[in-house]
């Protein structure tokens, strides 16, 4: 019988090829991006095409589980500080950094942003520019 394959596995070669310098998302187009790609090694990349399933699924759930601890950060503040109309959370999750902005009326927003990418200091510069009130010091 041959070996059973799960999404822990998939987990298992993104943890491995995160381990040797790869970053390793999904692509717009639903296929694996590898960066750098350059460097990719023949043995990973066969492990890459031979699993793809597998690690398509892993960044699913990666991308699921952050979307989600991050509107349960959102709800959890709001609820704790009742005097507040929005607040603004963040998760880093793989590759990914989540934001999720939430009303009291439970309006929102998530998004995510390339971890190397997101500068929380940007951020609240564009905040306070909007309206210095949205930002608690």
């Amino acid at each position: 019988m041959g070996d059973v394959m799960t999404i822990e596995s998939g987990v298992a070669i993104l943890f491995a090829l995160r381990r040797r310098g790869y970053s390793v998302r999904k692509s717009p187009d639903g296929n694996i991006q590898v960066a750098p790609f350059h460097r990719l090694r023949e043995a990973d990349r066969k492990v890459i095409v031979e699993n793809k399933a597998m690690i398509l699924a892993a960044l699913d759930g990666e991308m699921s589980d952050g979307a989600r601890k991050v509107d349960q950060k959102a709800r959890w503040l709001l609820a704790s500080k009742k005097d507040v109309p929005t607040v603004l959370t963040t998760e880093n999750n793989g590759e990914w950094t989540y934001v999720s902005c939430l009303r009291r009326d439970g309006s929102g927003w998530t998004i995510k942003i390339p971890k190397e990418q997101f500068d929380p200091f940007r951020l609240t510069e564009a905040l306070i520019k909007v309206d210095k009130e949205l930002v608690l010091t």
